[in-house]
């Protein structure tokens, strides 16, 4: 009997490993946590910036690097909020949900870009491309970019120049309505290839 009870014991820790095994773990690239730091921005009506993240830590005045196509905002975190403050339901398992004060200047509502949480610079521009890197610009930068397809955006960074470096980060914000489709077959295989 206690032959059988082990046996038992030993088959669920079997698949109890198996399925640990299988959790993908989170992109990281010389202690940066991409999961963590870094999350989907949107500018609402009323000049608004909401932080979609998963990540529940940040606290109010904590910075966050706004980054869109039109170059990149200082931020800070102004309070969590507990409902998506997006105009359109953008969330997924473990987001949280931020509200963001602009240092400086105002983005036009609609812009779309992303959250470096934790990270106020340095930045490099190359090739129309924002880039940063938590490693003070000695390694190769990250860069944001983005492209449309169905009915959303996704928003991309790279380690290097787009389509040049490697993809370690993605997220499709979904906008509700039809968009020409802008995404090249390089995008939607480093997308695939990024989902493995």
């Amino acid at each position: 009997m206690k032959g059988r009870v082990w046996l038992a014991l030993a088959v669920v820790l079997l698949f109890a490993g198996a399925g640990a095994a299988r959790k993908k773990k989170p992109r990281e690239v010389d202690g940066f946590v991409y999961a963590q730091r870094v999350g989907a921005t949107e500018v609402g009506q009323q000049g608004q910036v909401c932080l979609i993240i998963p990540n529940s830590k940040l606290k109010p005045g904590d910075p966050v690097a706004v980054i869109s196509e039109g170059g990149v905002q200082q931020s800070q975190v102004t309070a969590k909020v507990e409902k998506s403050c997006a105009s359109h339901p953008n969330s997924e398992p473990g987001d949280q949900f931020y509200t963001l004060q602009l240092v400086k200047s105002r983005l036009e509502p609609g812009t779309l870009g992303v959250g470096v949480a934790g990270y106020s610079g340095p930045f490099d521009n190359s090739e129309g491309f924002v880039g940063f890197n938590t490693l003070r610009l000695q390694g190769k930068p990250d860069y944001f970019s983005s492209c449309t397809g169905g009915e959303g955006v996704n928003l991309l960074v790279w380690n290097g120049l787009p389509h040049q470096g490697t993809l370690e980060w993605h997220r499709y914000y979904h906008l509700g309505y039809d968009v020409e489709a802008t995404c090249t077959d390089a995008d939607t295989a480093a997308i695939q290839q990024l989902e493995k």
